[in-house]
């Protein structure tokens, strides 16, 4: 499975690219990473589509998944952009952006919030995605 460049780069600084990687970012062998977890200090802000389950049930299978596919792929750009945001796994409607207290050059839960407004403030295909997040003192793993 692809793996994003930023995830891929704070890995292969700290020593954890046990498997060979090839141009696009793609991990050809992903059991070949020894480590389940990392533990570091930051923030996370999550962000999910309000509504998900009552436009499930209207949509069809292929417009679902293409719509929420844009979702994923609106908050992944942006978190790209902003301080230090990196994309840690999408959960059923929902994603996780990890701002790691190593990777910002401000407070991270300060990033997340900034982030988060941005999006708020510009929501370019009406989402309205509703947003939570652990503060930046938190033990990550």
């Amino acid at each position: 499975p692809p793996t994003s460049k930023p995830l891929l780069n704070y890995m292969i600084k700290r020593g954890l690219s046990a498997a060979t990687i090839i141009e696009d970012g793609a991990i050809l062998n992903p059991s070949a990473f020894p480590v389940a977890a990392v533990e570091t200090s930051g923030a996370i802000l999550f962000a999910d589509l309000p509504g998900y389950s009552k436009l499930a049930k209207s949509l069809s299978p292929a417009e679902l998944a293409c719509f929420v596919s844009l979702f994923f792929a609106w908050i992944d750009g942006e978190a790209r952009r902003r301080n230090g945001g990196i994309v840690d796994k999408f959960i059923g409607d929902e994603i996780m952006v990890v701002f790691l207290a190593s990777e910002c050059t401000e407070d991270p839960l300060k990033a997340a919030m900034k982030m988060a407004k941005a999006m708020r403030d510009n929501d370019p295909y009406a989402f309205e995605p509703k947003f939570g997040s652990l503060p930046a003192n938190s033990r990550l793993r």
